[in-house]
């Protein structure tokens, strides 16, 4: 269960740190952990601006990293249509909470369900 003791928040840039899936991106920043955590439950719960949300479960190296557990949190990106562009923000609302805020390449926040893309559909195109 997370315990707030002073608030807490990370954030996760992709740039330059390979993609969403990697250990890097999965990874728990140690000092959110000592800040916010007394006992970590098994799972967490993100949630969007929009209303969506995840639960996904939680899991732990040999060194006691905390990690998002990889299936669900690629379900979570892939959902998201997260690219190399976006960035994310985590911010611990209550236990086993977070809030998560998307920004585009431009550093603008993604207030809206992001909608899938693809390279042939464009309006007013009928060939």
């Amino acid at each position: 269960m997370f315990t707030e003791r002073g608030g807490g928040g990370f954030a996760k840039f992709p740039t330059g740190a390979g993609d969403f899936s990697s250990n890097f991106m999965r990874k728990f920043p140690r000092d959110f952990l000592e800040r916010t955590i007394h006992n970590l439950s098994d799972e967490v719960e993100l949630k969007v601006l929009w209303g969506s949300s995840w639960m996904i479960p939680l899991v732990r190296n040999e060194r006691g990293d905390v990690f998002f557990e990889k299936q669900k949190w690629c379900e979570f990106v892939d959902d998201n249509y997260l690219t190399q562009d976006n960035a994310l923000v985590f911010t611990h609302e209550r236990d086993n909470y977070l809030d998560v805020t998307i920004f585009n390449e431009d550093g603008i926040q993604i207030i809206e369900a992001p909608q899938p893309r693809s390279c042939c559909t464009s309006p007013g195109d009928s060939l």
